[in-house]
């Protein structure tokens, strides 16, 4: 049975270990996980998690060691984390943007498994996207750390190449979704519904045509004809969308956030 180390249990941690838990497949005595000494443990001790202040005792105790820490941190708690680490034991999976699998191996051990998966905060509630490359894994190990995440939503493994586009369209991507979400509340709001209503009907409409693209797997331009009558409110709105830029504001969006992570 594998033990999973989480280093790190804020946000994205803490929603990594959240999606686990609800998985069928893995149990809260199969997790460790740390945080900073001035956080408390007792949420995740609840939970039947072995929560420690110290990472060196979380890796000995471990055969994945998951880094769910900010980028500048990355370095710096691999460093620390050295001295316990066994090539032929361990794989070391870091959470964070920016550093490469290049800078994972050369701050750990030369020939060490590692890899580099980009989830989202939907992992709370099992619906991350989680792009995942790996330097040095077995197709076992990129096996089992594609199955581990795939607890938390649906995995897939890509070029490290490609993680900075990925980040931007399935991490960032999420508040952007939740953005054009807040809008369309907004204007029902504006239109005469109350908050409540509006937000009930805007998310349970965005998660349809969510599931209809899921299901059906047809491209989005088909459902659009699908609901596009001439001269109907359909057409006029999304013309307006496309006249005030819509499409090509949210391709300079994901660019412009790709840029800043290079």
């Amino acid at each position: 049975m594998k033990k999973i180390a989480v280093i790190g249990v804020g946000n994205i941690g803490g929603s990594i270990v959240s999606g686990i838990l609800q998985s069928e497949k893995y149990k809260a005595e199969q997790l460790i996980a740390t945080r900073g000494k001035n956080e408390s443990l007792d949420d995740l001790k609840e939970k039947g998690i072995y929560a420690t202040y110290d990472n060196l005792e979380a890796v000995e105790k471990a055969d994945i060691v998951i880094l769910a820490l900010k980028p500048y941190l990355i370095q710096p708690v691999l460093q620390e984390l050295k001295p316990k680490l066994k090539k032929d034991k361990h794989v070391i999976v870091s959470v964070a943007t920016k550093n490469t699998l290049a800078d994972l191996e050369n701050n750990s051990i030369k020939g060490m498994p590692v890899f580099r998966v980009i989830p989202n905060t939907a992992a709370s509630v099992g619906e991350s996207v989680n792009s995942i490359c790996s330097k040095n894994a077995t197709p076992e190990q990129e096996g089992l750390i594609l199955d581990i995440f795939n607890q938390i939503g649906e995995s897939l493994l890509i070029s490290e190449s490609l993680i900075n586009p990925a980040t931007v369209l399935a991490s960032s991507g999420t508040a952007y979704a939740i953005r054009y979400v807040r809008a369309m509340i907004q204007a029902g709001i504006q239109l005469g519904l109350d908050e409540k209503s509006s937000r009930k009907m805007v998310i349970q409409t965005v998660k349809g045509a969510m599931e209809l693209l899921q299901q059906t797997g047809n491209h989005p331009e088909a459902e659009i004809d699908r609901v596009t009558t001439p001269g109907g409110s359909t057409i006029t709105g999304l013309n307006e969308l496309e006249n005030n830029g819509f499409s090509s504001a949210i391709i300079k969006a994901m660019k412009s956030a790709t840029d800043s992570i290079s």
